[in-house]
């Protein structure tokens, strides 16, 4: 799989629950690739594949947006988005399993 079909498939995953959409953002670099946002939270999310590593500018990107109060992550696969993103989103709650479930 290619990360823009990666990309893809976790902005599906998050639109189930919310808002996401693929960030194009030309002449500034090192953007996220995803923002969503969902339960009035809003995440932006770096895509990689397998051992993909971060530029030096994505890393900037994303400290810069956390350390201003934003919430920039990392995924790898649509397994992180539901290991770290939907509990973000929905603390006290189990809504997100609801969706989540094999009896879906």
């Amino acid at each position: 799989m290619k990360e823009l079909e990666l990309q893809s498939r976790i902005i599906s995953l998050l639109n189930a629950y919310g808002w996401a959409r693929r960030i194009v953002s030309p002449g500034r670099r090192g953007i996220p690739d995803i923002v969503a946002v969902i339960h009035g939270c809003t995440f932006f999310l770096e895509v990689k594949m397998g051992k993909g590593r971060l530029s030096k500018i994505q890393m900037k990107e994303i400290e810069n947006i956390n350390k201003n109060g934003g919430e920039a992550i990392v995924v790898r696969g649509e397994e992180d988005v539901s290991n770290f993103i939907l509990p973000l989103a929905f603390p006290k709650s189990n809504d997100f399993m609801v969706l989540n479930s094999p009896a879906r």
